[in-house]
């Protein structure tokens, strides 16, 4: 099973488990600045905030229960669109450009490990990304920087439409939407890159920027 797979199997196991949260529970993740790549990053960091927001010491609350049958399934409907954007996009920019791979992916990839398993391993996972990218239509002959930013654009104005000038994205309560939107966004927003187009698309959206800020401000407890 690919790490991608897994960590979506991850997150929803997070919404959907209906055993008790121990008390003791931690959740880890590699520093930002370090190890963690941006999808994985955007991932850990959704499951954090929905936590968060459901201010519980147990597993499997789900957010959204209370929503009618029309808008959960809007909800699916937009989390399905950010598996099928969101996630290759960060693919894409973290294993297929060039200046990104070099620069950051290979560096945090293969920090833990020594030379030469360092860079034997980073080609293994950079073959196999490139192979799913490739199957899924996201591959580096189907797909530029450049292509990938307006996949990025779309998705965004359908958030940013959807979101208008509410609090969150079904109204005055988050759901898991929000958590999981906060993640890619806030990461896509936050991390640095050698080419900085996917962070300029998302800042081109006020309105998404400043869903960001707020839930950074109200359950992490500080400013962007």
């Amino acid at each position: 099973m690919s790490n991608l797979s897994f960590m979506q199997d991850a997150f929803m196991c997070q919404m959907a488990a209906a055993e008790p949260w121990p008390e003791d529970a931690s959740l880890f993740r590699p520093p930002e600045g370090g190890q963690i790549l941006i999808g994985e990053n955007a991932l850990s960091l959704g499951v954090e905030v929905y936590l968060r927001m459901c201010e519980c010491s147990f597993k499997g609350i789900s957010l959204s229960k209370d929503l009618p049958e029309s808008e959960q399934r809007d909800l699916k409907a937009y989390i399905e669109m950010i598996n099928n954007i969101l996630i290759p996009a960060e693919l894409f920019v973290t294993w297929a450009h060039e200046e990104t791979l070099t620069q950051i992916t290979s560096v945090r990839y293969g920090s833990p490990y020594p030379w030469p398993l360092n860079k034997i391993l980073c080609w293994r996972k950079k073959q196999e990304m490139l192979t799913y990218l490739e199957a899924v239509g996201w591959g580096k002959d189907q797909r530029s920087l450049a292509t990938v930013q307006e996949e990025l654009k779309r998705c965004c104005q359908a958030l940013a439409q959807k979101l208008a000038n509410k609090k969150f994205f079904f109204g005055q309560k988050p759901t898991e939407l929000d958590a999981l939107v906060f993640g890619h966004l806030y990461t896509l927003l936050t991390t640095k890159l050698p080419d900085n187009r996917m962070a300029e698309t998302v800042q081109s959206f006020q309105n998404l920027v400043s869903f960001c800020k707020n839930i950074e401000k109200q359950y992490f407890g500080h400013k962007t």
